[in-house]
């Protein structure tokens, strides 16, 4: 018996008492048809889940009700025929609260590629016998160009080993779980992408017992003014339980009016993503074996850097062209060492819709790492592949870097370092990183080099780092957030 429908039970049961109470006090014993409608109805619920015990139990009750209705008992015997009636239903009451009950879990992604934010809890959640737990991936809208919306549904996009509920087969309101993660907190003030409206929280919470919301990314920094929109989206508010990676992230939902026992401090599953999957051999490419050798470095770069960048499309000053250029003299056919770029999974779309005088730059750059002998652009969903490929990556800001960074493996950002005072407030201290700009500074050629010679100075402190800014880095985050989610349920039982 699953707990929503438990806990449903119980309320028709204590309908059926208060109506009995009630029959008692005014004297009308047409109330305990009531109880007739009440106990016929959770006696279909047991038929359908075929417990046996429990039926017969209803239908016991159903045959002293029905004696005492069609009787016509004498007022001085009805007291004592309705208090056995209304002992029956209690003790049957008693009975079903002591019952373990069931509970489901729909996890809800929309993007493939972001999947690792839920997929650790997922894991938890079909390990445990008492829980029903379904993927199912949500359609959306890709409102990037606002003149040719399209429709995408990436349920084709997920690994091999995650079952996947087509959403068409899936009714909430019908199912009730008891939990719903997603990842995915904007609902109808996203930009570029959109879920289909029934989804949004708003709606979810309508059939979901207990909404969590598992960001889609790490926190590094923050800024009043900038980050709001990371603790402010419609989904954040409208969740039951929000997942924060850290105590100092906790405060930083807090500042935006989320109570602490709204949060689950318990790391963040993207990163127990990052620790598992750096344990397994990964599958890659077919054309990534033939054409990775030497170290191999990724290549990030952030949704906003092309379009910020192009800003100076016509001056020598478009510092995306020039350091994706330099980049490309010094990787194109590098016998020591190896490409892959990986743009951010929304990228084109952005250029397309608003900025499609870029994509010229961009296709040449494709096109260029295509014709080489040894880069691969990554357009797989799965960015972990290119993790445990690469031995360093080079990148724009983004949160990739925070979860990059776990592996162990040097980072070099091409862009400024941030300023001591707002290094030192940050919650993860990313200056520990290797910067084009800045203290230390080095060239694109320097970091390849360091590299290749397989030097990584900044190695030790980057690790010690990185405890103070998630819980349990011990790949346990999912496990414990979804042990946490049950306990919330079970509360409500």
């Amino acid at each position: 018996m699953y707990i929503s429908q438990k806990n449903r039970i119980i309320d028709i049961l204590s309908t059926a008492i208060e109506a009995i109470d009630y029959a008692v006090e005014k004297h009308d014993y047409s109330y305990i048809t009531i109880c007739e409608e009440g106990l016929l109805a959770i006696s279909g619920y047991m038929k359908s889940i075929d417990d046996r015990n429990n039926v017969e139990i209803l239908e016991a009750l159903l045959v002293q009700i029905q004696k005492f209705t069609d009787a016509g008992i004498k007022k001085e015997k009805a007291k004592v025929k309705i208090a056995q009636i209304r002992k029956g239903i209690y003790e049957f009451g008693k009975s079903v609260k002591e019952q373990k009950g069931r509970y489901k879990a729909v996890f809800m992604p929309y993007k493939a590629s972001m999947w690792t934010s839920l997929e650790s809890i997922w894991m938890a959640a079909r390990n445990d016998p008492n829980c029903d737990a379904v993927v199912m991936p949500l359609p959306y809208y890709d409102i990037g160009d606002i003149k040719n919306i399209k429709v995408i549904y990436e349920g084709d996009k997920f690994p091999d080993y995650v079952p996947i509920m087509d959403y068409r087969h899936y009714n909430l309101k019908t199912q009730e779980p008891e939990m719903g993660f997603i990842h995915n907190p904007y609902d109808d003030i996203n930009n570029l992408t959109q879920v289909f409206p029934q989804y949004f929280s708003r709606e979810l919470k309508k059939y979901i017992q207990c909404l969590v919301y598992s960001p889609y990314l790490t926190i590094a920094s923050y800024t009043e003014g900038v980050s709001d929109f990371l603790y402010t989206a419609p989904g954040i508010y409208n969740a039951d339980k929000i997942v924060a990676q850290s105590e100092q992230v906790s405060k930083l939902f807090q500042y935006y009016g989320h109570k602490r026992s709204k949060l689950i401090v318990k790391g963040s599953p993207k990163i127990d993503s990052v620790i598992m999957r750096q344990k397994e051999k990964q599958e890659v490419p077919e054309e990534w074996k033939e054409k990775l050798n030497g170290k191999v470095f990724l290549l990030n770069t952030h949704l906003s850097y092309l379009p910020r960048a192009f800003v100076f499309a016509g001056s020598i000053n478009n510092y995306a062209t020039k350091y994706l250029k330099e980049l490309m003299n010094i990787f194109i056919d590098n016998k020591e060492c190896s490409l892959i770029w990986r743009p951010h999974p929304l990228s084109r779309s952005m250029l397309e819709g608003r900025f499609p005088e870029y994509l010229e730059f961009v296709n040449d750059m494709e096109k260029k790492i295509s014709c080489s002998k040894n880069c691969v652009m990554d357009k797989t969903e799965d960015y972990m592949i290119a993790f445990q490929r690469s031995d360093a990556l080079i990148s724009t800001y983004s949160s990739l870097i925070n979860e990059y960074m776990m592996t162990g493996k040097p980072v070099m950002i091409f862009q400024k370092q941030q300023p001591p005072d707002a290094d030192a407030r940050a919650l993860i201290k990313r200056n520990m990183n290797y910067f084009k700009f800045g203290p230390g500074k080095l060239t694109f050629s320097e970091f390849v080099n360091m590299v290749i010679k397989g030097e990584d100075p900044k190695y030790g402190e980057r690790m010690e780092m990185l405890k103070q800014a998630f819980e349990n880095m011990d790949g346990s985050a999912g496990k414990k957030i979804y042990n946490e989610v049950v306990k919330e349920i079970l509360v409500c039982e």
